[in-house]
């Protein structure tokens, strides 16, 4: 995927870049800052860098009246399946992730790339109930955070929301699971 355009609203034809791909993460196992390791609960990757996951290849792809679908693998562990519909106003993106291969610990992410101006903040959910406004960097409190990749992650259950105030743009990734969602970068 590479964009987006809605027809199906107001906004014909407005389109934004968004591209997915997956990322590693290597775990902590413990260091001078904390000795806690990166584990089932808490996300302390081992350096500030994601290396992406190999190359996408198209396994398959199927186009009807109704939708259109694409299947990818990044390597023997990953498979993604993207569908669009011909009338509905989001996109569908389904991923398994396993088994990890054992050669080290890591933390896998997918990652949406995005042409929006979010002004550096970005909405979750908060137990599926209100959606609480987060701001790359920094804590509720204001303060700074102190490790800037686990920082910047956030408790999920049902939506991340980013919104381009400037062009009344949005992207809602709605999740069937409870997971982690971010904002690294002030367009990512």
């Amino acid at each position: 995927m590479k964009s987006v355009t809605n027809r199906l609203s107001g906004k014909y034809g407005a389109t934004d870049k968004v591209t997915q791909k997956f990322l590693e993460y290597r775990s902590n196992t413990g260091d001078s800052v904390s000795k806690q390791a990166s584990g089932a609960h808490i996300f302390r990757p081992a350096n500030n860098k994601a290396e992406e996951i190999g190359t996408p290849v198209l396994t398959n792809y199927l186009s009807n009246d109704q939708f259109t679908e694409i299947w990818q693998t990044y390597g023997d562990w990953i498979n993604l399946v993207t569908r669009v519909y011909v009338d509905k106003p989001y996109i569908e993106v389904e991923w398994v992730v396993g088994p990890l291969p054992s050669d080290h610990g890591r933390e896998v992410i997918l990652r949406y790339e995005t042409s929006l101006s979010t002004n550096q903040k970005f909405y979750t959910d908060s137990n599926g109930r209100e959606m609480i406004q987060r701001r790359l960097n920094k804590e509720q409190d204001g303060d700074e955070v102190t490790e800037p990749v686990s920082g910047n992650y956030y408790p999920v259950t049902t939506r991340i929301v980013l919104l381009d105030e400037m062009t009344g743009m949005q992207l809602t990734v709605l999740t069937d699971r409870a997971q982690e969602e971010h904002l690294l970068q002030m367009d990512r």
